[in-house]
């Protein structure tokens, strides 16, 4: 018998979603039939789901029970969390690391716009001493006595 997505979700009790991600297994390609734009399903797929269902439920150890966002039931191992915790902490060290970084480069780039203030000050003492030079050289050129200015001697 055939059974659509829909149905298999409600005879085992898992997501629309949760089924779709099931047959992306190797072992239900055989048993999956696409018409009209539906999927459909047949009893080998049907009882393949079931049974990696019921493996699932056995390999687990703890007795730690969450429901992840599709509403499934799932146990934690207790080997897997203490992994996962050392991956945390990892990440927070990595993080550290990178705030450190991004706080030295922040440092940096405040010490190169002070640098940079420095400069255009500095600049604009020097344009401001290159201007009076240049008009006390137009100073001198104008003083030149009455008769030379006159005669052009």
């Amino acid at each position: 018998m055939l059974y659509t997505v829909a149905e298999v979700s409600d005879l085992i009790g898992l997501s629309k979603v949760s089924i779709y991600k099931k047959l992306k297994l190797k072992e239900l390609q055989g048993h999956i039939i696409k018409k009209g734009g539906l999927t459909y399903l047949d009893d080998g797929a049907l009882n393949l789901i079931k049974n990696t269902l019921k493996l699932n439920d056995s390999e687990t150890y703890s007795n730690d029970n969450t429901v992840n966002d599709e509403g499934e039931q799932y146990l934690m191992n207790i080997g897997d969390l203490s992994i996962k915790t050392d991956y945390i902490n990892t990440l927070k060290k990595q993080l550290d690391r990178k705030d450190a970084q991004i706080k030295e480069l922040i440092d940096r780039l405040q010490q190169e716009q002070e640098l940079h203030r420095n400069q255009q000050i500095l600049l604009k003492c020097e344009q401001n001493k290159n201007g009076s030079l240049l008009l006390l050289r137009r100073d001198k050129k104008k003083k030149k006595k009455f008769w030379k200015r006159v005669f052009n001697i």
